[in-house]
């Protein structure tokens, strides 16, 4: 056999088993750049591409878009809480949310989780639908544990 159609043969065997070996990857690169993904535990992961938690829906109040990074699934469990408090009671005042996650995660100062988009700092529903300041804590005197517990249930 020619040695010359040996050595393009075993070019070509290689240059195919890259492209195979190195396609998905290009491919997961190219075609999925906006793809939300949570890694690792909340107290020691990462998010990728992480989106901020929408502003100007009404029922809520965000503290920072900065510190509100999270995923799709959290961004509609969290909006399906707090639309359901206000289908149930439509005059309730809006609920203060806190620190999600930043950008690309990690640590988080001063939380020991919250690294990876999948942790929430929501407030709670005071009595006498009392707009809160911030996030208070609550005692058995202040909170309304209908409200609060329509959003959690």
């Amino acid at each position: 056999m020619d040695p010359a159609f040996v050595t393009r043969w075993r070019r070509l065997v290689l240059c195919v088993f890259l492209i195979v070996l190195l396609l998905p990857l290009s491919i997961q690169a190219s075609y999925f750049p906006h793809v939300t993904a949570s890694i690792g535990r909340p107290n020691r992961g990462r998010l990728i591409n992480g989106i901020p938690f929408p502003q100007g829906l009404g029922g809520y109040k965000l503290r920072s878009v900065n510190r509100s990074y999270t995923t799709p699934e959290v961004i509609g469990g969290v909006l399906a809480a707090i639309f359901t408090v206000k289908e149930k009671f439509p005059d309730t005042c809006d609920l203060k949310i806190g620190d999600f996650s930043l950008p690309r995660g990690g640590r988080f100062w001063p939380h020991k989780s919250h690294q990876n988009g999948r942790d929430v700092d929501l407030g709670m529903y005071a009595k006498n639908n009392m707009e809160l300041p911030g996030l208070v804590r609550m005692t058995p005197r202040t909170i309304d544990a209908e409200k609060t517990w329509a959003l959690v249930e």
